[in-house]
């Protein structure tokens, strides 16, 4: 898994709401890709590394 900052195709991006019993404040979606292609400048540090990223901030 990595990061990334792309532009929002929606032909390549579904976006669904997740249902919450509280918390109505903010949302809470799954967003589910397909075929996106991400240039590699729009890449936010080392392929696979989200972890780390998440992690260290």
């Amino acid at each position: 898994m990595s990061v990334f900052y792309t532009d929002f195709d929606r032909s390549k991006i579904d976006v669904h709401e997740i249902a919450e019993m509280g918390r109505k404040a903010v949302d809470s979606n799954a967003i589910f890709i397909d075929g996106l292609e991400v240039p590699e400048e729009n890449q936010i540090g080392a392929e696979g590394r989200v972890s780390r990223f998440c992690c260290t901030g």
